[in-house]
């Protein structure tokens, strides 16, 4: 029968049927409510069934598309009625609504029944017309045991659903589906939902010390990332356990033991924060006590411990957080307890210290900057302490100090700042010169302060000449001078060819005014960085969308061969496949990028065909990497592929 009708024939042929059919259907639903037939069988239309009297939904290839007649759909409604009842009807486990027997039983919709109209008990016209359930055609067994009845019942009550289990159907009782069932189970709900409630504050409430703790200690190093104290603030309100708030005291000072000058100061700011919304005074007193009471062993992990934890006593005093009297009641609470001599005697410098910082003259000042001037997130307070360490170093020239309280600021993406100062203290004191310069260069071996920094501190400095040169005559000279002698005049001139090129650029990709870009950078000169130029383009280009890798992609073959010739793109492109390992780290798809970018340069004949092979061989001579050797490999056989494929000109 695959041959028996063509597709258009099919389609005629199933849209006929269907109309026809459903004609039919409607006339018989007029005449059983005593209204005449809108359609006659006998019309004048052509019908396309007089083609052949042969039916091909009966058999062949096209029976699966057969519907149900009108006569056999009448001889199903009987069983899809006593389906639809037992869909409205829902589990229950209680046997006083248990039901034994379906027979005589009317099934009426849910939509239909007293209850959901919002009557109770009593008569209802609608039972004694079952009929009318016949009124939507499409109702008719399609979807039967699919819709779910309203209830909770995850359970398949159709026979003939694949899910339909009938061992576990039998486990169930059934009873009839009402409003008050709905009630009582929403009841229900609701009660649990409320004992879920309660047993969770039941839990919060029985929180144990460990847990505490471990949440306490997670907030806490949070905060020490972000800073944020509000959010701190309202992780903490909602733990609760205002009893436990001693141990967050005790947590955050044993914390901040591990950590730097800058995490100490965030500390002593978060427990001025906290007071006394959050943290009261006995808060604060009882968890400075339970340190002081285990010092000992603090101390073997913790040597500057005696000196630390008397400057956070002593800052909490001038904060108004502590009492006062808080060093005359320990010591009057120790001197009642002789048990441990070793440790009343550390306590016993402890408070001495705290004393000597809360009497000495401008004591609030001092205390307020214990932890260093730089040690807020304050970038004018980390200026000063850069100032400050410069000056220092004039007067000891200790490297080893100066070195600590540089790396103490832990702000290496800001060393620059320090090399800018250095740089201006020399121009205006042509004396401290020498012993500047020996700290930048000892800055520079240990590599506390990267080359990047260095020739960043002193780009910047090269800007602001022509301002320092109205203060200082000779800045111009001196600074020349200055970069001779710190080797840094080649860095200055890449790092400014650098930015220069990285802002023109930007702005092409923003105006793409390619003649103006071309112009900027003939005016910088420097043919020998316009290989930097060609990095700089596609580092560029992997941090933006489709659209600008295929402007800076027609941007070569529009500088070549006036402005970058064939030997800065080679040099470009084998800069970037040197350092391939870094640039994955930050752009995971770099190499599939790459590798058009290569392909489509060869295509418009910036690079040589030539190019993968010399690569590839000058990889094979150098062997030390064998992990950029594989990267790079696989970029070269993508370049060959895209090159190789069909109609690779018009692809890429």
């Amino acid at each position: 029968m695959s041959g028996f009708l063509t597709d258009e024939q099919r389609l005629t042929l199933e849209n006929a049927l269907g109309d026809k059919r459903r004609d039919e259907e409607l006339d018989q639903i007029r005449q059983d409510n005593g209204k005449p037939a809108l359609h006659k069988t006998s019309s004048n239309k052509p019908s396309v069934l007089a083609i052949d009297p042969i039916d091909p939904w009966e058999s062949g290839d096209l029976k699966f598309l057969r519907r149900p007649s009108l006569e056999e759909r009448r001889g199903s409604h009987h069983e899809d009625a006593a389906l639809s009842g037992k869909q409205n009807l829902h589990l229950s486990k209680s046997p006083s609504d248990k039901v034994k027997s379906l027979d005589g039983f009317v099934p009426v919709p849910y939509s239909q029944s007293t209850h959901a109209q919002g009557g109770g008990s009593g008569n209802n016209k609608h039972h004694h017309h079952p009929q009318k359930i016949k009124k939507s055609i499409r109702s008719k067994g399609f979807w039967k045991g699919l819709i779910t009845p309203p209830g909770d019942s995850k359970h398949y009550l159709d026979e003939n659903d694949p899910n339909y289990d009938p061992e576990e159907d039998e486990q169930y009782e059934y009873s009839v589906y009402s409003a008050a069932a709905v009630n009582k189970e929403a009841n229900g709900r609701n009660h649990k939902s409320e004992n879920g409630k309660n047993g969770e504050n039941g839990a919060s409430e029985a929180m144990d010390e460990q847990t505490f703790k471990f949440k306490v200690v997670e907030d806490l190093q949070e905060f020490l990332s972000s800073g944020d104290m509000m959010n701190f603030k309202c992780s903490v309100e909602e733990l609760g356990q205002p009893e436990m708030h001693h141990l967050l005291v005790k947590r955050a000072i044993m914390l901040a033991f591990d950590r730097g000058q800058r995490e100490r100061e965030m500390i002593s700011q978060l427990f001025s924060f906290l007071y006394p919304e959050v943290l009261g005074t006995k808060q604060f007193v009882e968890g400075f006590e339970n340190i002081l009471d285990c010092i000992e062993d603090i101390l073997l992990d913790h040597p500057q411990a005696v000196e630390m934890l008397s400057l956070f006593i002593a800052r909490a005093v001038i904060d108004d957080i502590l009492p006062p009297s808080f060093v005359q009641k320990v010591r009057a609470k120790r001197q009642e307890d002789q048990e441990n001599r070793n440790c009343q005697t550390i306590v016993d410098r402890i408070l001495v210290f705290v004393e000597g910082h809360i009497n000495s003259r401008h004591a609030a000042e001092r205390l307020h900057r214990c932890w260093g001037s730089g040690a807020g997130r304050d970038i004018d307070a980390t200026k000063a302490s850069m100032d400050g360490l410069l000056k220092e170093y004039i007067g000891s020239q200790d490297v080893e100090e100066a070195s600590r309280c540089l790396s103490s600021l832990k702000v290496p993406f800001f060393h620059h700042e320090c090399v800018k100062q250095a740089i201006i203290m020399m121009l205006e004191e042509p004396a401290n010169q020498p012993k500047l310069t020996s700290l930048l260069t000892k800055f520079s071996q240990s590599g506390l302060i990267s080359d990047h920094q260095m020739s960043t501190g002193f780009h910047r400095v090269k800007q602001r000449l022509p301002d320092l040169e109205l203060d200082i005559p000779q800045a111009g000279d001196r600074f020349t001078d200055l970069a001779l002698s710190l080797n840094l005049s080649e860095l200055d001139e890449e790092q400014t060819f650098k930015f220069k090129v990285v802002e023109d650029l930007q702005e092409f990709l923003s105006s793409g005014d390619m003649m103006n870009f071309k112009c900027s950078v003939e005016e910088l000169g420097q043919p020998e960085m316009h290989h930097l130029l060609v990095k700089r383009a596609i580092m560029l280009a992997f941090d933006r969308g489709q659209r600008e890798r295929e402007m800076i992609s027609q941007l070569f073959s529009f500088l070549y061969p006036e402005v970058l010739g064939t030997k800065q793109f080679v040099e470009g492109f084998e800069n970037i496949l040197d350092c391939i390992e870094d640039i994955l780290l930050d752009h995971p798809q770099a190499v599939e990028m790459l590798s058009l970018f290569i392909a489509r340069a060869v295509i418009d004949d910036i690079l040589p065909p030539s190019f993968v092979q010399k690569v590839r061989a000058k990889r094979q001579e150098d062997q030390e990497n064998r992990n950029c050797q594989t990267i790079v490999d696989r970029i070269l056989v993508f370049v060959e592929g895209h090159i190789n494929s069909r109609h690779a000109a018009e692809r890429l």
